[in-house]
C-alpha cells in the first residue's frame, strides 16, 4: 500500500486529533468536530496504522493489503469502510496476479498458503483481467479471499521480469531458506526495502 504523506506530517495530524481528544473540554468543539475527530482516530488506531507502518516491506505488501481490505470490509463504521474500499481499490497493485508472487517471500505467510500460491502458479489459467478488478465487483467475499486466490500462471511475471531463478518453487516450502535461487528471491528484495526506506528518507 503506497504511502502518499510523509511520515511526520501524517502522524502529527493524528497525535493532534488525539490531543484535541484528550483536551476537548478546553476547546469548544462542536458535536460535529467531535464526532469527526473520533471516527479519525478511532479508524487510524484501529486498522490504518498497522498497515502503514509496514507499507515499505515489498514481500509482505500483498499480504498486507489483504489484511487490511479485510479490515475495512469488517469495520463499524460503514460510511468509512466503503469510501476506504473504494479509494484503496485504486492502489492494490501487490494483489494481482503479475505481483501476489511477493508473498512467497514474506515470512509471515505459513507455508500452507506458499504451497496453495505455488500450486496455482502451476495450474490455474492467467486472468486478462486484473484480480483487483475482480475482487471489488463482491466485496462481500473479501473475508473468504486468500493469496492464493490471486495466483496463477500469470505470476512467473515476477520471476520472469527479475530473471530470477524459480526451482525452488518444485520444493517444499520449509526447506527454501536453504535453497540458492531463493536465497537470491530474498536479497532482491531486501535490496528494493532498503531502496524504499532511502527515498523514503529523501535520501539518494
Amino acid at each position: 500500500m503506497a504511502r502518499s504523506t510523509s511520515p511526520s506530517t501524517w502522524m502529527a495530524k493524528l497525535i493532534y486529533a488525539m490531543k484535541i481528544l484528550l483536551f476537548a473540554n478546553q476547546f469548544q468543539l462542536t458535536a460535529r468536530e467531535t464526532l469527526g475527530l473520533k471516527r479519525f482516530t478511532f479508524f487510524v488506531l484501529e486498522v490504518y496504522v498497522s498497515a502503514w507502518f509496514t507499507a515499505s516491506v515489498p514481500s509482505s505488501a500483498p499480504a498486507n493489503d489483504l489484511r487490511l481490505l479485510q479490515d475495512l470490509s469488517e469495520y463499524h463504521d460503514v460510511k468509512i469502510s466503503r469510501t476506504c474500499l473504494t479509494v484503496f481499490g485504486r492502489h492494490l497493485w501487490y494483489l494481482s496476479e503479475g505481483l501476489v508472487g511477493l508473498a512467497l517471500f514474506d515470512p509471515q505467510v505459513n507455508a500452507t498458503m506458499k504451497r496453495n500460491i505455488v500450486r496455482a502458479i502451476f495450474e490455474r489459467e492467467a486472468t486478462r483481467i486484473h484480480q483487483n478488478v475482480l475482487l471489488f465487483t463482491a466485496t462481500s467475499s473479501l473475508p473468504t479471499k486468500q493469496l492464493s486466490d490471486f495466483a496463477s500462471r500469470g505470476s512467473n511475471f515476477l520471476f520472469e521480469s527479475l530473471k530470477m531463478k524459480t526451482s525452488f518453487l518444485s520444493k517444499e516450502p520449509d526447506t527454501w531458506s536453504d535453497d540458492e535461487d531463493f536465497k537470491t528471491g530474498v536479497a532482491v528484495w531486501v535490496v528494493s526495502e532498503s531502496s524504499t526506506t532511502l527515498q523514503r528518507e529523501g535520501l539518494p
